[in-house]
This record gives C-alpha cells, sequence and structure tokens, in this order.
C-alpha cells in the first residue's frame, strides 16, 4: 500500500516538473529588416563606436565615416589612450575626504590630450635659470599699487566678476566666413552635445569635410572649460556633407561632474581678491604670476588642459595656455590660443608650442605663459620677456601656424612689461642697466631688463660687473644672473 502511495505521489511531482517545463521557454524575436524600405536610412557602428549611415536600396548618396586626430601639441613620450574611466585626480592644495567616486593618484586617467598636430612632434622647454638664488623682487613693477599679491590669499572671492564672458573668437571668426551661419549653428550644437557628453551629435543642415575641421578647431580653442574630450573625433557623411559628428571622451558623466567641480574650486581660489575694477593690465599680470607659481611644466596625464594645470597643477604648453585663457575669461578679459613652433632656448630647433593672444585696452598682445615659468618656485624667476608683445616681437623665437582660424597682426606696444616699466633697452650699457636697477635694502640692487640687441649677454657682463658693481656702489660683492631669450636678470648683494 506505501509503495503504491509512494509511486502515485512521484507521478504526479513528475507531470508538475514536465508542466513547468514546457511553460518557461524563452521566445526569440524576429529582427526586421533595416533595408526594407527604400530610401530610409539606419545607423550601424563601426569597430570604433562611429555611426555610419548606411544607405538602403535605391539610395544613390555616397556615405562613410572619418576619424580625424586634432588639438593639442604632442610632448615626446605622450600616448593618447583614448577614453578611460579612471576619475581625476583631486584639486592640489584640498583638504578633507576625497569627494564621492575621486580615486587616489594612482587611478589618474591617462593623457587624453596628446596627439599629433599637423605631424609636429614637440618637446618643448621651458626657459632655464643659470642660477638658482632669488633676486629678491617678484616683478619690478613701477605701477603696483592696486597690483594685489601673486599668491592668492585668503581674502573674498572677486568683488564684482563679469555678468557675461566676451564673445567667443573662434565663434565670431566664423560667423564671418562663407556659409557662416550654418558653421555657427553647427559650432553650437557641438558645444551643446559635448557638454551633455553625447555619443553622437547630429549636425542640422550639413556642411563639407573642410568646414568641419574649422568648426572642430574654433570649438575646441574657444571651450578651455571642456576638459573632458579626447584629441580625436570621428564624422557620419551623406552626399559628401558632414551629417554627425562622435567626440572620443576621457571620462564618464559622474567623473566629469566631479571634476567639474574640483577645478571649479581651483578658479575659485586662484582669483580670489581680483576684481574686474582693476585695470585690465593688473588683471592679466596677477593672473599670469600665479598660475606659473601654481603650475609645474611636467609631461603627464592632463597636461594638455585646463584641468591639469589648474587641478594638478602640472602642464605643459597647451595646458598652460588653455588655462590662462579659461582664467581671463573669468574676469572679462578677452583671450584666445595661439598655435605654432617655438625655438628650444637650449637646442634652438622649432618645435611644436602654443601660447595666447591677449586683448588689453582695446589691443592685442602675444602672451607665453608657458616661457615665463622658469622652473624656480618663487616669483623672483618670472621670466616677463613674452609678456604682451607685438607680432614682431614674438616672431624672433615663436613660428605662428594659423589653423582653423585667422589671429590678429598685434603691433600695440604700450602694455609691455619691460615698456611699462622703462626696462627696454636697445642694447647693453652701463647707464642703462643702472637706470633700471632697483635698491632693495642697503647693499641689494636688482635689474631685469629686455635688451633688444643682447649680443653675448656673458661676455658682456664678465666684462662689465666691476664697473656695475662700482656705480653701485659696491667694494665686494656676490652676484647672480639669470637670461631667457632677450631677456636679463641679475642682482648684486
Amino acid at each position: 500500500m506505501c509503495k503504491k502511495r509512494f509511486l502515485a505521489l512521484f507521478l504526479a511531482i513528475l507531470m508538475l516538473c514536465l508542466t513547468a517545463c514546457t511553460d518557461t521557454g524563452t521566445d526569440t524575436p524576429s529582427v526586421g529588416n533595416s533595408n526594407s524600405v527604400q530610401g530610409t536610412e539606419t545607423v550601424s557602428s563601426d569597430q570604433n563606436g562611429v555611426g555610419i549611415p548606411e544607405v538602403s536600396d535605391g539610395e544613390t548618396s555616397e556615405s562613410g565615416s572619418e576619424t580625424v586626430s586634432t588639438d593639442g601639441m604632442t610632448e615626446a613620450g605622450s600616448t593618447d589612450s583614448g577614453i578611460n574611466s579612471d576619475q581625476p585626480t583631486q584639486p592640489s592644495g584640498t583638504t578633507g575626504d576625497n569627494p564621492p567616486d575621486t580615486p587616489t593618484n594612482s587611478e589618474t586617467p591617462s593623457n587624453p590630450d596628446t596627439s599629433t598636430d599637423n605631424g609636429n612632434t614637440s618637446s618643448e622647454q621651458t626657459p632655464t635659470s643659470d642660477s638658482n638664488s632669488s633676486d629678491g623682487d617678484s616683478s619690478n613693477d613701477e605701477n603696483t599699487s592696486s597690483e594685489p599679491s601673486s599668491n592668492p590669499g585668503s581674502g573674498s572671492t572677486p568683488s564684482n566678476p563679469p555678468a557675461v564672458e566676451p564673445a567667443r573668437y573662434g565663434k565670431t571668426w566664423l560667423g564671418n566666413q562663407t556659409n557662416g551661419a550654418q558653421m555657427v549653428k553647427v559650432y553650437e550644437e557641438i558645444v551643446a552635445g559635448a557638454e551633455k557628453m553625447s555619443a553622437s551629435i547630429s549636425l542640422s543642415g550639413g556642411i563639407s569635410e573642410s568646414e568641419i575641421s574649422k568648426i572642430w578647431t574654433c570649438y575646441r580653442d574657444d571651450y578651455p572649460e571642456h576638459f573632458w574630450l579626447a584629441n580625436n573625433y570621428s564624422y557620419s557623411i551623406v552626399n559628401k556633407k558632414i551629417v554627425s559628428v562622435s567626440p572620443n571622451y576621457t571620462m564618464n558623466a559622474t567623473q566629469k561632474a566631479s571634476a567639474q567641480a574640483a577645478m571649479e574650486a581651483q578658479i575659485t581660489a586662484l582669483l580670489n581678491g581680483l576684481s574686474t575694477s582693476m585695470s585690465q593690465y593688473d588683471l592679466e599680470k596677477a593672473i599670469h604670476d600665479r598660475l606659473i607659481l601654481h603650475t609645474t611644466y611636467t609631461n603627464v596625464d592632463f597636461c594638455h588642459t585646463a584641468y591639469g594645470a589648474l587641478v594638478n597643477g602640472k602642464a605643459v604648453c597647451d595646458g598652460y595656455s588653455r588655462a590662462f585663457q579659461l582664467l581671463c575669461r573669468r574676469m572679462g578679459l578677452d583671450v584666445l590660443i595661439v598655435r605654432g613652433k617655438s625655438n628650444n632656448p637650449t637646442t634652438g630647433v622649432p618645435e611644436g608650442h602654443a601660447w595666447n593672444l591677449i586683448k588689453i585696452d582695446g589691443n592685442y598682445y602675444h602672451i607665453d605663459v608657458t616661457w615665463g615659468d622658469a622652473g624656480e618656485p618663487t616669483a623672483d624667476y618670472i621670466h616677463y620677456g613674452w609678456f604682451n608683445v607685438p607680432t614682431a616681437q614674438i616672431q624672433k623665437d615663436h613660428i605662428i601656424e594659423t589653423e582653423g582660424y585667422d589671429i590678429p597682426n598685434c603691433t600695440a606696444t604700450a602694455q609691455n612689461y619691460y615698456r611699462k616699466n622703462n626696462a627696454y633697452l636697445s642694447t647693453l650699457t652701463v647707464d642703462g642697466l643702472v637706470a633700471a636697477t632697483k635698491k632693495v635694502g642697503t647693499k641689494t640692487f636688482i635689474c631685469k631688463v629686455y635688451v633688444e640687441n643682447p649680443g653675448d649677454f656673458n661676455a658682456w657682463i664678465d666684462a662689465n660687473i666691476d664697473t656695475l658693481a662700482d656705480r653701485y656702489g659696491l667694494n665686494g660683492y656676490s652676484f647672480t644672473m639669470t637670461t631667457a631669450g632677450n631677456e636679463l636678470q641679475y642682482q648684486f648683494n
């Protein structure tokens, strides 16, 4: 009897199991034919995730995609590893716990801004000093009564920041070109899409391949705050027109938000105490000096971005240039990026480089913040030989290569650092150096000059050092000197 009951129970359980198995099968949905309707485009993705229009039967248009590498000066030893999901490092100088999703320094993403620019590779160097001695003076300015300290203090934030930043130079330039209205529209679509980190940005109306190159360059050089983009981007073509562009990003949206907050905090700190009631020159010089003291010339992750210079305190030429542009724009100053080459001060060989143009009191000037950073840790050795110089002067050791947009020819000299401080000499003379010298204390004499035709600085100083000491009334002395291009700085003690 027990055996019969057990057998009946076993058969009942078996039937239930079989019924359950037959009811849990998964249907496989049928896949529609993407080319079933004549003239309809569908978008697929290639190995790089780039949207490529696929034209259905009956369509006669051309289609394809291109991947373009652009933007940024390539430094020796740099690599572009594309998108990296690691979080950027925390801002230097911050305290307390790391913000959410902020990793340790070992988790820093690889450099997002390393590429070739027109085939030119840069291993640029900043000017170097032949002495580690301090000359005891951070600026030698004669007009410094309203100028803030080079080091931001603990005072208030800028008292009256501009409500509207200056117009974007590249965007304005695009608007003045043939098909300018359409190019500006596409520019704005790219800006909006990149801000949202869109994988593919649709472009209304379509533009040519030559136009997308100009638009992308103008956008990238207008927006130093968009530091989360890699160098390369892709675009899709239909009927020989660009219909979409796909940027490459170096972080995800969460990381971007955290990194933006970190950069904004650093911007606030570096602009602390500055005010738009100051003269444009004083604002510019304060930002120039603070950025130099804050940043070390180093080829590391994010060194080609404003983020690298501002948050990590490490950058190369285009990182310095983008950070300077961003800080100046926040204070209402019109600044743009200049690309080209500069003569390596050690080898004399031209190498890829980037610097800035700035508009001060209605006139544009060249300014090279990177070359202002001689690498010393104090303001005493900031170099001003490339601070607000005309085109003819910058071309002595820089080669301007306009890419994407034209830049103004700079002819003004009124806001040049050395001319403004009566320390611009045509040739080396004892009288000229003594006139430009500043006495600090009882026995320290500091001289900073720009010499248009310097000859051999070392040979001239060797021949005239005792004469200079006599003119300063020194019987015994110590002497330190540094040179950079046409600039001479020395100190007698």
